[in-house]
C-alpha cells in the first residue's frame, strides 16, 4: 500500500462544497522531501500554518479564476465568515496539504465513506485528471488557459512543480542523458576541412603549373562528451523526481515517465550552490535552445528543492470543468462541428440621413453583416458585433436525414417535490440549479436557425448556410431534408463517490422515508443516459407546429449523463456507431 492510500479519505474534498479552516486542516500529510512550511510573522503552530495554506490558497488563480475562495451567502449551521470552496478540479499537493477536489456531481465525500474504498476512489479520480488531460492535449484548445502552466524558459521559482517534473522526466525520455557537444580542429583528422585556418596556417607546395597544393589539411568535427557533470546532475534530479513520485503513489495520477538512471543522490555529487555553478557555467556556451530550456529546469529544481519556500506546488487540474464535460459530449454524441454556424444578423441602412421634416426624398437602401468591421473601427463597434451564437453539439444521425441538437450543461439539478394536501391530485415540485431563462431561449433559437427552411430539386436551403455557398446546405444521399430531430440539455448525473454493493432488489426494500437520495448501482450497471424530464415554453408548441409541422421537438428534453461512463468515453476510442445508438434511443418517439 503506497502512502497515498494510507492519507487519501482525509484528503478528498468537493468541488463548490463549503468547508471550514478546521475541515481543511485534515488534509495535512507528511511533507515531501525538502519542503516546509514557515508560518507568518506573529502566528504559531498549527494556527499559523493553516492560516498560510489559507492566504496561499486564496492568492492561486488560473487563467484569472480563483481557485479557492471564501463563500459568499448563508449557510444554516455554519459561519459565512470561516467556510471556503474549491471552484477547482483536479490536485493540489500544498506543502504539507493534499487536496483532491472531485466535481461536484459527485455525493458522500467523505472520509468515512471513502475509508476502506480507497483503491476505488484512485480510480476515478485517475479518469478524471486523464480526461482533463485529454481535453489540453487537443490542438483546439491551445489558446484556452484552464490549467496551470508551466515555462522552461523562465526562472519562475514559485510556480507549478508537477509540470517542472514533467518536463525534465518527458524531456529524459524523449533524447536520454544530456550530451554537450565540442568542435574539435585537428591537423588531417576525418572532419570537414576548415578552408580558413589551412589556408592561413599550413605552408602549401607548388605543382608544376604553380598551383598551390595542400599535404597537410586542418579539419573540424563535433564531438559528444558523455562524462561531463551535467549529466550525472540531471540523471539525479531525474532519480530523486521518480523515488519520490512513486513511493507517494502520486504517479498513479500523474502517470509521468518515471525512471532511475543515476545510483547517487544530489547531496552525493556536491551541494546546491556547486551544482548551480557547474550548470550556470554550462548554459553560458550552449545555444542549443532544448539543451538551454533542460539547463534552466535543472537549475529551477535545484533552487526550488532547497529554498524552503513557504508552500511548494505540486497541481494538475482545472477551474472550468464545465469545459471538459462540454468536450466530452461533442465526443460522446457524434458532433458535426461543421454544422454549427447559425448565420449571423444582417443590416439594413439608410443614407443619407437628413434630420430635417420637410426631407422626403426616396433614400437608398444598404445591407451590411454583422461581421463587416474596418480596421479603422473603434472597439465600441467591435464589442458589439458579439460573438457568434453556436450550439456545443448538432449531430446527425446514421442516413444525414435528421438533425439533434445539444447543449452541455454543468448544472447539479436540485429536486424538491411538494405534495399537495388534497388527495387525487397531480402532485407538484420544485427545481432549481437548472438552465436558465436565457439557455431556454439559445435551444429555440438554435432550433429555428438550424431548421431548413424550405426545399428546391433535392437540396435543402438552410437559414444558417453562408452567403458564399449560395445558402444551400446539402441534404442527405437521398435528398431528403436534415431536418431538427431533437433537442435536449445533458447534465452530468449525481452519482455516489462509493456506490452502494448491494443489489437492486435490496435496495428496493429499503424503507424509501429513510433515503431522500435515490439508488445509484455500481458503475458496470448503470445506463449512460436516463431521461430527467423536459422543459418548454407552453406558447411556442403551435408556434413551432404551423412553421415546420407537427414532428418538430416543441420541448426542450433534459437528459443525465453518467459522468464515470462519459469520461471513459472521451479518453477512449470514438465509437461512431455507438455515438449514433445513443442518438437514436435519445429522442426515438
Amino acid at each position: 500500500m503506497t502512502q497515498l492510500h494510507r492519507i487519501i479519505a482525509d484528503c478528498v474534498f468537493r468541488e463548490q462544497q463549503p468547508y471550514t479552516l478546521a475541515e481543511l486542516c485534515r488534509a495535512r500529510i507528511a511533507p515531501p522531501d525538502g519542503s516546509t512550511i514557515t508560518a507568518p510573522a506573529g502566528s504559531s503552530g498549527s494556527d499559523g500554518s493553516l492560516l498560510t495554506l489559507r492566504d496561499y490558497l486564496l492568492s492561486l488563480r488560473i487563467n484569472n479564476s480563483p481557485v479557492f475562495q471564501q463563500r459568499a451567502g448563508n449557510t444554516p449551521g455554519i459561519s459565512t465568515a470561516d467556510t471556503y470552496r474549491f471552484n477547482f478540479v483536479g490536485l493540489l499537493n500544498v506543502g504539507q496539504f493534499m487536496f483532491l477536489v472531485l466535481p461536484k456531481y459527485y455525493r458522500g465525500v467523505t472520509p468515512d465513506i471513502i475509508r476502506g474504498h480507497e483503491t476505488h476512489m484512485l480510480e476515478e479520480f485517475a479518469a478524471i485528471l486523464n480526461a482533463i488531460r485529454q481535453y489540453l492535449r487537443n490542438p483546439n484548445h491551445k489558446n484556452d488557459a484552464i490549467g496551470f502552466g508551466y515555462e522552461a524558459s523562465t526562472d519562475n521559482n514559485s510556480g507549478n512543480l508537477i509540470d517542472l517534473y514533467r518536463f525534465l522526466l518527458e524531456d529524459f525520455a524523449e533524447n536520454g542523458l544530456y550530451q554537450s557537444s565540442r568542435r574539435i580542429t585537428e591537423l588531417n583528422g576525418l572532419g570537414e576541412i576548415d578552408w580558413n585556418r589551412t589556408v592561413n596556417q599550413i605552408v602549401p607546395l607548388r605543382s608544376a603549373s604553380s598551383k598551390p597544393v595542400y599535404v597537410d589539411i586542418v579539419s573540424t568535427r563535433s564531438t559528444s562528451d558523455t562524462t561531463t557533470i551535467i549529466r550525472s546532475i540531471q540523471a539525479a534530479v531525474i532519480t530523486d523526481i521518480s523515488r519520490y513520485l512513486e513511493s507517494s503513489g502520486l504517479n498513479m495520477l500523474f502517470h509521468l515517465p518515471t525512471a532511475e538512471p543515476s545510483p547517487k543522490t544530489l547531496s552525493e555529487l556536491g551541494d546546491r550552490d556547486q551544482l548551480c555553478r557547474l550548470l550556470w557555467k554550462e548554459l553560458r556556451v550552449q545555444f542549443v535552445t532544448r539543451k538551454r530550456l533542460l539547463l534552466r529546469a535543472l537549475i529551477q529544481y535545484l533552487e526550488m528543492r532547497s529554498s524552503g519556500q513557504i508552500m511548494p506546488l505540486l497541481a494538475q487540474g482545472t477551474c472550468s470543468f464545465n469545459l471538459v464535460w462540454e468536450d466530452a459530449c461533442k465526443v460522446v454524441f457524434n458532433d458535426e462541428e461543421s454544422l454549427h454556424a447559425t448565420q449571423p444578423p444582417q443590416w439594413d441602412y439608410y443614407e443619407p440621413l437628413d434630420w430635417a421634416d420637410s426631407y422626403h426624398q426616396a433614400t437608398t437602401k444598404t445591407t451590411i453583416s454583422a461581421g463587416e468591421i474596418t480596421e479603422d473601427d473603434s472597439d465600441e463597434t467591435h464589442n458589439a458585433a458579439g460573438s457568434p451564437l453556436e450550439p456545443d453539439v448538432v449531430a446527425l444521425n446514421r442516413d444525414g436525414s435528421k438533425r439533434y441538437i445539444i447543449d452541455a450543461k454543468y448544472y447539479i439539478p436540485r429536486y424538491k417535490p411538494v405534495f399537495p394536501s388534497e388527495r387525487g391530485k397531480k402532485p407538484k415540485g420544485q427545481v432549481d440549479r437548472t438552465p436558465g431563462m436565457k439557455d431556454i431561449v439559445k435551444q429555440y433559437f438554435y432550433l429555428m436557425a438550424l431548421m431548413p427552411q424550405e426545399m428546391s430539386e433535392g437540396t435543402v436551403v438552410n437559414a444558417a448556410a453562408s452567403d458564399e455557398d449560395g445558402g444551400i446546405s446539402r441534404g442527405s444521399a437521398d435528398s431528403r431534408p436534415s431536418v431538427i430531430a431533437g433537442n435536449a440539455f445533458v447534465m452530468p448525473g449525481q452519482i455516489p463517490l462509493i456506490p452502494e454493493l448491494h443489489s437492486l432488489s435490496n435496495a428496493e426494500e429499503r424503507n424509501a422515508e429513510q433515503s431522500t437520495e435515490p439508488y445509484v448501482p455500481p458503475r458496470e450497471h448503470r445506463k449512460l443516459l436516463v431521461r430527467r424530464g423536459a422543459t418548454y415554453f407552453p406558447f411556442m408548441e403551435k408556434q413551432l407546429q404551423a412553421i415546420y409541422g407537427e414532428d418538430v421537438p416543441s420541448s426542450i428534453a433534459l437528459f443525465e449523463m453518467d459522468p464515470e461512463q462519459a469520461l471513459r468515453l472521451y479518453v477512449g476510442k470514438p465509437d461512431r456507431t455507438a455515438g449514433l445508438e445513443r442518438l437514436a434511443s435519445m429522442f426515438e418517439r
